[in-house]
């Protein structure tokens, strides 16, 4: 498959393979007739395909058997089965950038950002705002001037993001799969309101639920959740089941589904663990994302926060150009991490590494970089238009795409605050110019489109440890036969050990090595990754849990140990037992942990029963003592079956040492199964 082809298989009785025929494939099989195309792109509907090509052109095929002119064109006896353009696209100049596939309906964004649909307008899927049957291909003009950047087609409804993150949908929304809160029919593109406050970059459709993820990767949906497939517990509706639909409502009363299954307002989907969605797919019935892991914690973002304030170990300042004498301290490392491209300025002046950018011309805006460039975040309420004026333009050189979307989003209120000012509007009038401006020198990109978000701060972070380029102190472990580069700002900031260690005078200021005893490389270097990530690696065995739960007592960090004892508890075998009473005994005598994991050892199955015998003493007493006293303490306990009405999931969860833990998985029978903490 290195030549680039399509390939398709499974039932072909339709056409929908596009191989020519109405036979079924087995195995994949390229399909021939767009093996010359250059495609782009595919979208699958429930009975048809279609595919553009790297200069926008798009081919349809599959079932229209209905008449509704969703292929774009009419066809034969209800059948397609190769692959045919839709030249009227072509005819009215109208390049394809994007396609998606409905049930009855096919909608395509063109390169200037306009969507134009085709099919079946029975439940006002296309936007426009009649009640035929069908439509002819047309625009959506309701949303023309709003460039859109993302598309989704349900069965019956469609869903659309515009460049600034706005989302809006249409079409049928019996079971909540519009978002709007309602149950009604919408036939024109409507904002969702509920996610007006969040810059929404991707979405998808299935069937009847409908998916969204913002500019920091949170996951949002809604819609039917009969099966599972929002991802979090539904929203209850209020009316009955059996309650007939109020006068005027379009969808009939049959087609409502149960109170408990219909969610038409979008809810973030928390589940995830705090990972950042990337990707995001939807099927019929069932959702599925690629994630990055993100941060867990709000610790890391608020102390390297504090690092920047605490201006400690900076090796190189920046100077606004209209205020030279209001340096702003930094470290070169962060700045090599985030945006290497600023450090294209420096330069070596007065024994120190200064930059000198020409739009960093006032210390707000480099104020805002910095906080950015450590945080990852940035209030809003930091400047006035001007100054974000200055830094739209600063991150569309340094290549920031996420500030400059946050940027573009406050100038962009702003103006819209200022048109209900007549006086401001002359002042305002030159940044909305710059914006227009800005926005058509940014490399074609659409902005707020479904590219990979860049990598979160933990990650990034990363990416310094152990990298010789501006590090400044060498840690060497094992008898100093191994060693690591770090950064004293991060250590500093991160873990109090450390602190104590450089500010308290029990190392030199000038000391570029330390030799840290009685610890192994993997486990130190495993430490560090937590301390420049605030995460474990999912990998993390038993033993070295163990042995980073004793770092994190040293090193005084409670969150890592919170992690290690969680990991010890929930991942321990029965022979882990024995060493893991001895190390409790002597690091953490009377914790939760060893209370945990003496219930474990006294309510194992007699042969598999810890052998006393080869437990320190110490250990063996306490084992003894708690033998027949020991109370239950708050950790996973034997499951508990409940009979749910119309529940099919099965939702897993424990909490440990207040660590969420979480399985989700399915039955085929109407029982729910869960762990309690009781």
């Amino acid at each position: 498959m290195e030549d680039g082809g399509v390939y398709s298989w499974g039932f072909g009785g339709t056409g929908v393979l596009g191989h020519g025929s109405f036979v079924s494939k087995m195995v994949p099989k390229e399909i021939e007739a767009l093996s010359e195309l250059s495609i782009h792109e595919i979208a699958i509907g429930e009975s048809h395909c279609a595919a553009m090509n790297d200069v926008g052109q798009l081919f349809c095929w599959g079932e229209d058997s209905a008449g509704t002119g969703k292929l774009g064109f009419e066809v034969q006896e209800g059948r397609q089965n190769l692959p045919r353009e839709v030249k009227r696209l072509k005819k009215a100049k109208h390049i394809v950038r994007m396609v998606s596939c409905g049930g009855e309906h096919t909608c395509v964004v063109t390169e200037l950002g306009i969507i134009v649909s085709m099919g079946s307008n029975a439940e006002g899927q296309l936007g426009f705002d009649n009640l035929d049957g069908k439509a002819d291909l047309g625009v959506v003009n309701e949303l023309r001037g709003q460039r859109v950047v993302g598309i989704g087609c349900g069965y019956s409804h469609t869903v659309a993001v515009t460049e600034m993150g706005r989302l809006f949908s249409w079409g049928l929304g019996a079971v909540g799969q519009l978002g709007h809160g309602h149950l009604d029919i919408v036939r024109t593109p409507t904002e969702v309101k509920a996610l007006a406050d969040v810059w929404v970059v991707s979405v998808a459709c299935g069937g009847a639920h409908s998916c969204a993820v913002d500019d920091q990767g949170k996951l949002y949906s809604w819609g039917l959740n009969d099966l599972g497939s929002l991802g979090w517990t539904p929203w209850r509706h209020s009316r009955p089941r059996d309650q007939e639909a109020a006068p005027g409502e379009d969808e009939p009363p049959r087609t409502r589904a149960a109170p408990d299954e219909v969610c038409p307002v979008p809810s973030e989907v928390t589940q995830l663990g705090g990972a950042r969605v990337v990707q995001l797919q939807c099927g019929l019935a069932h959702t599925a994302v690629v994630v990055s892991p993100g941060i867990k914690s709000p610790e890391l973002k608020h102390q390297m926060g504090t690092a920047l304030t605490d201006q400690q170990f900076c090796d190189t300042w920046i100077v606004p150009c209209h205020d030279p004498d209001k340096m702003l301290g930094c470290h070169g490392f962060i700045l090599e991490a985030r945006c290497p491209r600023l450090l294209e300025h420096r330069s070596w002046k007065e024994d120190k590494h200064l930059i000198c950018h020409p739009e960093i011309q006032i210390v707000p805006v480099a104020q805002a970089l910095l906080e950015y460039l450590y945080t990852g975040e940035l209030h809003s309420d930091l400047m006035d238009a001007d100054g974000y004026s200055q830094l739209l333009t600063l991150t569309v050189t340094l290549e920031l795409e996420e500030l400059e979307h946050f940027c573009r989003s406050c100038l962009v209120h702003q103006l819209d605050d200022a048109e209900q000012s007549p006086e401001n509007l002359n002042g305002f009038a030159v940044m909305q110019q710059m914006l227009s401006v800005v926005g058509k020198s940014n490399t074609g990109k659409m902005l707020g489109g479904a590219g990979i978000p860049p990598l979160p701060l933990g990650e990034t972070l990363l990416g310094c440890l152990n990298s010789p380029l501006f590090s400044d102190i060498e840690l060497k472990v094992e008898g100093g036969r191994r060693s690591v580069r770090a950064h004293r700002a991060i250590l500093v900031a991160r873990s109090a050990r450390f602190r104590a260690y450089f500010l308290t005078g029990q190392s030199s200021d000038r000391a570029k090595v330390i030799e840290v005893p009685r610890v192994k490389y993997p486990v130190f270097l495993a430490l560090l990754d937590f301390i420049y990530t605030d995460t474990v690696h999912s990998s993390l065995s038993v033993k070295s849990a163990a042995g980073l739960l004793k770092l994190g007592l040293e090193y005084q960090l409670p969150r890592l140990t919170q992690i290690c004892d969680a990991v010890i508890a929930h991942k321990a075998l029965p022979r882990d037992l024995g060493w893991l009473l001895d190390m409790c005994v002597e690091h953490l005598h009377g914790s939760r942990l060893h209370t945990h994991l003496m219930y474990t050892a006294l309510t194992l199955p007699h042969d598999e029963r810890v052998d006393t015998t080869k437990l320190s003493t110490e250990a063996a007493r306490c084992l003894e003592v708690a033998a027949g006293t020991i109370p239950r303490p708050l950790l996973p306990c034997d499951p508990m079956a409940l009979e749910l009405a119309t529940r099919q999931e099965t939702w897993t969860e424990w909490i440990y040492n207040g660590i969420e833990y979480y399985h989700w998985r399915w039955r085929s029978r109407n029982k729910i199964i869960w762990r309690t903490t009781q």
